[in-house]
């Protein structure tokens, strides 16, 4: 044991000296700036570095501009001219409200076809949600549905012969054929008029 802690204070004591490889001397001054991230030397990392603040400062002012005026539409939508936005903690939300619309009675057909154009046609209904015309389509397309409705009817009626003479007659066939010729009628409504 006393052996070991005597060598290791000769080999603490002992000047041992470790030589390095000299340097190789450069032949610019360029070559001697440190590599930095980019993989640069330092003045073209600066140069980077001014290249990129430039870049984000004109980010900047247009994220911290309040109002931002929207283009002309090629396609003919409605444009608004300027767009505000409220500030909710770190965001921007853009202060976008629909337009109003008259409030209509809506049927069975109108609220079938409204499902059908935003599972389907994502597109035409928001097209029409956000020009104001979409209570006035889907009133318009049940209305439009119920008179088909009514004139199917009758003309299944006619061509099947089924006439209120039946209905005296043979109440329960009247009601079965009348079934018959309205769920016909509805079949091809919904095929001509909602669901396309």
């Amino acid at each position: 044991m006393r052996t070991a802690i005597l060598s290791l204070r000769i080999l603490l004591t002992s000047q041992i000296s470790i030589r390095l490889p000299p340097l190789m001397p450069s032949a610019s001054p360029q070559a001697t700036f440190p590599r930095w991230r980019c993989g640069k030397s330092l003045r073209q990392s600066e140069m980077c570095k001014s290249k990129r603040n430039s870049r984000t400062a004109h980010l900047q002012e247009i994220s911290q501009a309040s109002m931002i005026k929207a283009g002309n539409n090629p396609k003919g939508a409605n444009t608004m001219s300027e767009i505000t936005y409220t500030k909710q903690a770190d965001y921007l939300i853009p202060d976008l409200t629909l337009p109003t619309e008259p409030e209509l009675p809506l049927g069975r057909y109108a609220l079938m076809h409204r499902d059908y154009l935003e599972q389907n046609k994502r597109v035409a209904y928001l097209n029409l949600l956000t020009s104001g015309g979409l209570n006035a389509h889907l009133h318009q397309t049940e209305q439009t549905a119920l008179q088909r409705l009514e004139l199917l009817t009758k003309q299944l009626c006619r061509e099947q012969g089924v006439t209120e003479e039946l209905k005296e007659k043979a109440p329960m066939q009247w009601v079965q054929a009348m079934n018959a010729i309205r769920s016909q009628a509805e079949e091809v409504i919904l095929e001509e008029l909602i669901y396309s």
